[in-house]
């Protein structure tokens, strides 16, 4: 589990089905992106408090439908309203399987609609987690249409992402410091 901003973390669903972690962290809201934590894995106390939302990371995701209210995130964004999520005393988590692709486009996601951040401060801080993490091109063209970056900012993102050469539509943060796939460790360790 990482900390992306004040009361908001990320992770994949190890770090999420570990009730002990969740309340070690003060973690008052979980969202959970195409993959569910188990009823018996999940936080007694913050049991309402879960959001499910069912998403591909295959590639065939509309990922502007994801963020639009009017579509497919319409639940979503209702969620992240309710709950105000751009307050940070609001502690969430947000997961997907690994917790680099679905959790990291929702998590930037949240960051530029609702907690102040210009694209580029975004992309730069989930950069700063030092994690391999995979954010499909239409994705990020969804990103950058909530808040039109310049086009200097645009080719500092565009810098911060390594083409994929495998084929598929997908860009790549790419930090070499990243150690871990799953179970990331705290920092330090």
């Amino acid at each position: 589990m990482k900390k992306v901003d004040e009361g908001l973390y990320i992770s994949g669903i190890k770090d999420a089905s570990q009730p002990e972690k969740l309340k070690e962290r003060g973690i008052t809201r979980v969202i959970s992106l195409g993959i569910k934590v188990p009823d018996d894995k999940r936080l007694k106390e913050i049991e309402d408090k879960y959001f499910y939302m069912d998403l591909d990371d295959d590639g065939s995701e509309n990922w502007e439908a994801v963020i639009d209210r009017n579509a497919k995130g319409k639940h979503l964004i209702e969620f992240i309203e309710k709950e105000n999520l751009a307050n940070p005393k609001n502690r969430v988590l947000i997961h997907c399987s690994w917790g680099i692709c679905r959790s990291v486009f929702v998590t930037l996601f949240i960051l530029i609609a609702y907690r102040g951040y210009t694209p580029l401060e975004a992309f730069r801080k989930v950069q700063a987690l030092n994690i391999i993490a995979l954010l499909f091109k239409t994705g990020k063209s969804a990103l950058l249409n909530l808040k039109p970056p310049s086009p200097d900012d645009v080719k500092a993102i565009d810098a911060m992402l390594v083409p994929s050469s495998m084929g598929m539509d997908l860009l790549l943060f790419l930090d070499t410091r990243a150690k871990h796939f799953q179970g990331w460790e705290e920092e330090g360790q």
